[in-house]
C-alpha cells in the first residue's frame, strides 16, 4: 500500500508563518491506524526490535548499518550495549 500525503495552510494574515506539518507524526498515526505489516524482515512498528548476540542477528544488525535490506521505511538507528 503506497500512501501520498499532501498539505497545506492558508494565512489570513500575509506576514504570518505557518508551521509545517511534521512528518514524523503523520508516519506514527498511520502506523497506528494500520498496524503489523512487514518491511522486509521488520515488522512495522514504533516499538524498537531486540536483536540477540546470535550470528543470524548479528548478520541483520551488519546489513542494516552497511545498506543491504530492502526495506521501504527508514531505519532510524541502530545502538548495541556492548563495547567491542
Amino acid at each position: 500500500m503506497w500512501i501520498q500525503v499532501e498539505s497545506s495552510v492558508v494565512s489570513q494574515d500575509a506576514a504570518y508563518l505557518a508551521p509545517q506539518p511534521k512528518k514524523p507524526l503523520v508516519v506514527m498515526r498511520l502506523i497506528d491506524k494500520f498496524p503489523g505489516g512487514l518491511d522486509d524482515i521488520f515488522k512495522v512498528s514504533v516499538e524498537p526490535h531486540s536483536l540477540d548476540d546470535t550470528d543470524e542477528h548479528l548478520n541483520i544488525a551488519a546489513k542494516v548499518i552497511n545498506g543491504e535490506t530492502d526495506n521501504r521505511l527508514p531505519i532510524i538507528y541502530v545502538s548495541s550495549k556492548y563495547f567491542f
